[in-house]
């Protein structure tokens, strides 16, 4: 007997590669069903199943956690091509997660992903440029990276787009460009972004003095279930950038 009538949820083994979305999910569903036929499909060679069979094994999805299968699922699905498989490839060797660390794999496999748009694997790879991590340090190419994912809608791309205007690296100093990046994260929920908001509403800078907005932001960073910044008050002037999410 089902306790409350509910099935038990599955265990959930850890997260390799990210909260990738699994638009099959849903709570209390037959995982042992979905794997079953995800596994049908994997054998003839679907990336996407194949990928989504990575996932059920690395969270223990309707299957016991196994850390060697969901690797190797995952390397498939990408040398297929799917950009979310590459991405999540990407972050294995860049965390040293079931496969041996290797950022030069880690920067090959973002890359990939990056000029079929994944908007993770160009901020990734952005991540890789701004740190010199197997890429040459090049601040240019790290906005440009985060500038792509941003324009996707990226809230962390989004956010350190903002910061890189307001500091003048890899791009011209802009405080209007960054007020309206640090914005549009901060509409999306980011705390860091809605406090550097609120500063910037506090000080005037890029924005026009305006304290309720800044009170809103410091409150919300104190109290995050208060409602989100006010979307008024700053217009979104300025735009750059290209918007088709492509990396050339």
């Amino acid at each position: 007997m089902v306790p409350n009538g509910r099935r038990p949820r599955p265990r959930r083994g850890p997260i390799l590669f990210g909260n990738h979305a699994c638009p099959w999910r849903r709570r209390f569903q037959d995982y042992e069903s979905a794997v079953k036929w995800f596994r049908r499909s994997a054998k003839q060679g679907n990336p996407n199943a194949q990928f989504s069979l990575a996932q059920m094994h690395a969270r223990g999805w309707g299957v016991p956690v196994n850390l060697d299968t969901s690797p190797r699922l995952v390397s498939k699905s990408a040398a297929q091509g799917l950009a979310v498989a590459q991405q999540a490839l990407g972050l294995l060797y860049a965390k040293g997660q079931s496969v041996p660390k290797n950022l030069a794999k880690a920067a090959n496999w973002h890359h990939n992903a990056a000029i079929q748009g994944n908007a993770d694997a160009q901020y990734s790879l952005g991540l890789m440029f701004a740190k010199g991590q197997a890429v040459p340090k090049n601040p240019s190419q790290a906005a440009r990276c985060f500038l792509l994912a941003a324009n996707q809608g990226h809230a962390q791309a989004q956010y350190v787009v903002g910061i890189l205007y307001a500091k003048g690296r890899g791009v011209p100093q802009n405080l209007p460009a960054a007020a309206t990046w640090i914005k549009k994260a901060a509409c999306q929920g980011h705390l860091k972004a809605q406090f550097k908001l609120a500063v910037m509403c506090a000080t005037g800078q890029g924005v026009p003095m305006n304290f309720i907005t800044a009170l809103g932001g410091f409150l919300k960073r104190i109290c995050p279930t208060l409602s989100a910044i006010p979307r008024d008050g700053i217009s979104d002037a300025h735009k750059e950038g290209s918007h088709d999410g492509r990396l050339r």
